[in-house]
């Protein structure tokens, strides 16, 4: 209820009119891993389903929509920065917020790349990763910057997200994620700072493994952490100002999800998937 209060505070002139539109990957799209289907993994409710009951709370998806209100989510499990665009095309008439978060495929596929070619000896691996940052970052950088551009050129505030560090078992991908993972949130946060978007530092946010629903993909708390971050900057920040504010608030909400009867609203096959309250299994 405070999270949803804070919401509906949230811009004086166009308080009652509030569409948050995810973009990017699976850190915003992670429903098929909380809902069940992979044994072993906590079930829950999926990122959109806890942005879209904070700032609707338990209205229908038709009252909701008519009250000027709802979450569309636009991301794609597994997308890159190049799929940016397509998910664009998308975007609804009546979007105030783009909340993005790209590039951890990128920088995934960068690493194992950078593992695979150099093996796991820890000395290399280090050597080489620091001697290739330059090339493989930079390139990182100016397409991130790129994409950027073209969210923004829809001229909707835009919050982004930076890339945690995931939960690897394997020293040597842990090694290289802490590493390679710094250079590009500094990537993020610069390119970021130089267009004024706010940025939300999942690096910092993440820090305990139960946010991990497996190595490289949110929980249900990790969901509950982004949303808490999503929803304070977009009822808080002044998107009007010219400031790169960085946000990381690691403490999850009071929100007992396992009692809470989530919608969740798939804008791509305009489906309103219904669900019973959510238990841990």
């Amino acid at each position: 209820q405070l999270l949803r209060r804070t919401m509906d505070k949230a811009g004086a002139e166009n308080e009652r009119d509030r569409t948050v539109v995810l973009l990017g990957d699976s850190i915003l799209d992670n429903a098929s891993y909380v809902d069940g289907r992979y044994r072993g993994y906590e079930v829950g409710p999926c990122v959109t389903q806890q942005l879209q009951y904070c700032v609707c709370g338990e209205r229908k998806a038709a009252e909701a929509e008519s009250n000027g209100k709802r979450v569309v989510n636009l991301a794609v499990d597994g997308d890159v920065m190049s799929g940016i665009p397509q998910q664009l095309t998308d975007t609804p008439p009546d979007a105030t917020l783009f909340v993005l978060s790209i590039g951890g495929n990128d920088c995934l596929r960068a690493l194992q790349k950078v593992a695979n070619v150099y093996g796991h000896h820890e000395q290399a691996l280090f050597d080489r990763l620091m001697w290739g940052a330059s090339f493989v970052w930079r390139g990182f950088e100016e397409e991130y910057a790129q994409t950027l551009d073209t969210v923004l050129e829809k001229g909707i505030p835009t919050v982004a997200l930076t890339i945690y560090a995931g939960n690897f078992s394997e020293w040597y991908m842990r090694l290289l994620g802490t590493a390679g993972i710094w250079w590009i949130n500094r990537a993020i946060k610069r390119q970021c700072a130089a267009r004024n978007i706010p940025v939300i530092d999942l690096y910092q946010v993440f820090d305990h493994p139960r946010d991990y629903a497996n190595p490289i993909e949110p929980s249900p708390r990790g969901g509950d952490k982004i949303v808490k971050n999503i929803v304070h900057v977009a009822s808080r920040h002044d998107f009007a100002s010219s400031q790169s504010i960085v946000y990381a608030d690691r403490l999850p909400s009071p929100i007992d999800w396992s009692a809470v009867d989530c919608q969740c609203i798939d804008q791509r096959s305009d489906v309103s998937l219904q669900n019973e309250p959510f238990r841990a299994q």
